[in-house]
C-alpha cells in the first residue's frame, strides 16, 4: 500500500510545506516536486507551491524516506544481498563435498570459517537495514541469519578435525553435517524471502518519491 511509504504532517498557520520538508531532510529542489505529486492534490488547492504560506492549519503528505535514507537503504540492502549470495556459495560447496565418497575435513572447515565470518557482517547489515526502515516509521520483520546454527556447524567440524587424523570424514560425521547444513539452508530460505520483501519495499517507496 502506498500509505505505508507516506507521512502526513499538520502544517501550522503561517508556515509552508518547504518548512516541513527541510525539517525531514528534503533538499530544496525536491519540495515543489512533492507538492505536485498526486497524493497532494487537495493540498495544492490550498497552497499551489511549496513556499506558499498557509492561512490555516493543513495536512501535507510526503514520502517517509528522504532521498538520503532511500539511497542508504538501497545500498545496504544491495550489500546484504551480495553477502547472502556468498553464504549460499560456501554452503553449497559443503553440500558438494558431502556428496563425494571421500570428504576432506579441511575443505569443510575452510567453508565453515568463511561462512561464520560473513554471517557476522550479514547480521550487522541486516540490523542497519531494519533500523533505517524503523527510523522512517516503516515497520519490518527483523532479518536474522542462522548464526547459532552456523556455530554448531563450526563446532562439529572442529571436533571432526581433532578426532580424525587422516582428515577424511566418516559416513556418520558426514550425515551429521548434512543435517546441520540442511538447517542452515532452511534458515537462509527464510532470510531470502525477507530480502525479496525489502526489495519490494524499495519498489513501493520509489512510487511515492518525487
Amino acid at each position: 500500500m502506498v500509505n505505508e511509504y507516506l507521512r502526513i504532517e499538520r502544517i501550522p498557520k503561517g508556515f509552508a510545506a518547504t518548512d516541513v520538508l527541510k525539517t525531514f531532510g528534503w533538499p530544496k529542489p525536491s519540495h515543489q516536486k512533492i507538492v505536485k505529486k498526486g497524493y497532494n492534490a487537495k493540498y495544492r488547492k490550498i497552497a499551489p507551491t511549496a513556499d506558499t504560506v498557509l492561512s490555516a492549519p493543513t495536512d501535507f503528505t510526503f514520502p517517509r524516506m528522504n532521498p538520503k535514507q532511500f539511497a542508504d537503504f538501497k545500498k545496504k540492502l544491495g550489500e546484504l544481498s551480495g553477502i547472502y549470495g556468498e553464504l549460499t556459495n560456501f554452503r553449497e560447496q559443503c553440500e558438494y563435498e558431502l556428496k563425494r565418497h571421500k570428504t576432506s575435513v579441511k575443505k569443510i572447515e575452510n567453508a565453515s570459517k568463511r561462512y561464520s565470518k560473513h554471517i557476522t557482517n550479514a547480521n550487522k547489515l541486516a540490523k542497519r537495514c531494519v533500523d533505517d526502515l524503523k527510523a522512517c516509521g516503516i515497520q519490518s520483520p527483523t532479518l536474522q541469519f542462522s548464526e547459532r546454527q552456523a556455530q554448531i556447524w563450526s563446532d562439529q567440524v572442529h571436533d571432526l578435525k581433532k578426532k580424525y587424523e587422516d582428515d577424511m570424514i566418516p559416513e556418520g560425521g558426514r550425515e551429521t553435517l548434512r543435517l546441520q547444513i540442511k538447517d542452515l539452508k532452511k534458515g537462509q530460505t527464510g532470510v531470502l524471502k525477507e530480502i525479496l520483501a525489502q526489495i519490494a519495499r524499495i519498489s513501493g517507496a520509489a512510487v511515492v518519491m518525487p
